[in-house]
């Protein structure tokens, strides 16, 4: 009897232990494709694998698409290069980024890092108190997608900086 018991409750733990290796492969899985895919996004982007895993915790918390984000940062580049070359005057790009105080040339001229720019933006945005104006100028840099960066914007640089610390105390990064 106790010999039957004993392999009756060793089936258990083996079965235990079949259960936790298949979880762990699935989540090592999940984790690898993961990892593929920041790597895909950040190569296509340019932001950092880092960056992307913060930006996702950010918009998570916030209602943000990580897509909408790095789209955003597409159009920004855009604007950007649209605010450098205007040539009979400051076109409506450059204007928002003089508007905001942002610089889009470096001291020797040449554009300015995006994803920095991309941070500046954000937060200066958050800085203008008047909604529409907010808008507005999101819209020059942004585009349509400035819309659904409002919830970013409305938390701010100081608000995103300490969820970029939580995110990489927390092991999202």
């Amino acid at each position: 009897k106790t010999s039957g018991a004993a392999t009756k409750a060793l089936k258990g733990i083996m079965a235990l232990i079949g259960g936790a290796t298949a979880a762990l492969g699935g989540l090592l899985k999940f984790s690898m494709d993961n990892a593929d895919e920041l790597q895909q996004m950040s190569d296509v982007t340019g932001f950092t694998a880092e960056q992307l895993q913060i930006m996702r915790y950010q918009g998570s918390a916030l209602g943000v698409e990580l897509n909408t984000m790095t789209g955003a940062q597409s159009k920004l580049i855009k604007a950007m290069a649209a605010a450098n070359t205007g040539k009979s005057g400051p076109n409506a790009q450059a204007k928002a980024f003089q508007e905001l105080g942002i610089q889009v040339r470096d001291s020797a001229g040449h554009l300015r890092d995006s994803n920095t720019v991309f941070e500046e933006a954000i937060s200066k945005l958050g800085g203008v108190k008047n909604e529409t104006d907010r808008d507005a100028l999101a819209m020059q840099l942004f585009g349509k997608s400035a819309m659904e960066l409002n919830p970013l914007i409305k938390a701010g640089g100081d608000q995103l900086a300490q969820m970029a610390d939580e995110a990489k105390k927390n092991g999202a990064v």
